[in-house]
């Protein structure tokens, strides 16, 4: 069975720390405390899955490790769509655009998918997407 550090979930779920503690310290996200350093929590593979399924968080599996897909916060999106954030949230909010919100907060991710989905059928821009995804480049010396 995996174990995941706080940090880990942290990274895997694209969060700060300090959201994944709460999560831990509210019970909302099961798991465990060192029994030598009370601060230091783990969460265990299987309810670290059951937490991304609770809140329809895509997750991809594989080879014992878990990884999200690529998600975009609203900035994001307005920015590649070329739309105000505040359409960008009201789309969401209506169903037009989907994704999910990350537990405990009022901030939305909208799935890789999704969003080309939505880009395609509204024949917005997509070349954004992939720019964004890229990695970057070091400066040549």
């Amino acid at each position: 069975m995996s174990i995941y550090s706080i940090d880990q979930v942290a990274i895997i779920c694209k969060v700060a720390r300090n959201t994944v503690c709460k999560w831990f310290d509210s019970g909302e996200l099961k798991g465990y405390r060192d029994s030598t350093f009370w601060e230091v929590r783990y969460v265990p593979r299987d309810r670290l899955i059951g937490f991304l399924e609770k809140h329809n968080i895509p997750y991809i599996s594989w080879d014992g490790e878990i990884h999200t897909d690529e998600n975009f916060t609203t900035g994001e999106a307005a920015a590649i769509s070329r739309l105000n954030i505040s359409t960008i949230i009201r789309l969401f909010d209506s169903g037009c655009l989907k994704g999910f919100r990350i537990p405990g907060s009022m901030f939305r991710r909208i799935p890789l998918f999704f969003f080309i989905s939505f880009l395609e059928k509204y024949g917005l821009p997509s070349d954004g997407v992939y720019n964004l995804m890229s990695p970057r480049k070091e400066p040549a010396l």
